[in-house]
């Protein structure tokens, strides 16, 4: 699973089992700021598909809620701001990073790897790796 924050482009990525609603809500309630405005597909975790019109299952628990049918458009005709693609371009980044090192297992640690590379400056990178060495030393 994974949340992006569209001005800033921070982003988490959690590993999850399955697509249901505990493995996703609680990542969600944990990571994303009540009253913030979140934008999905039409998963039925996020979206009461049955209903119609459907309705977001996410306003329950205080979040502005936007959702985009795939089945009719991935970028809403009318509202161009609804839509799933900044989500969608960090998942094909990673898949990218993915394929051109050849990872074909232990996906965890090349995301982690993915996640480390992209949120810290090469400075804080380097002085993590230092101390971290650094503590290996005394092991």
């Amino acid at each position: 699973m994974g949340i992006i924050e569209r001005k800033s482009k921070d982003f988490i990525v959690i590993p999850i089992c399955t697509r249901n609603e505990p493995s996703i809500l609680i990542p969600l309630l944990k990571y994303v700021e009540c009253e913030s405005t979140i934008y999905t597909d039409c998963l039925s975790v996020y979206v009461k598909n049955r209903k119609l019109p459907k309705e977001s299952r996410l306003i329950d628990y205080g979040y502005n809620h936007h959702y985009i049918d795939h089945s009719v458009e991935f970028v809403s005709e009318r509202f161009g701001h609804i839509h799933t693609n900044t989500i969608e371009i960090l998942w094909k980044s990673i898949k990218t990073d993915l394929r051109s090192k050849r990872i074909t297992t232990g996906y965890l640690k090349a995301i982690g790897r993915f996640y480390f590379h992209k949120t810290l400056p090469k400075e804080q990178q380097l002085i993590f790796l230092r101390n971290h060495i650094n503590s290996m030393r005394f092991l």
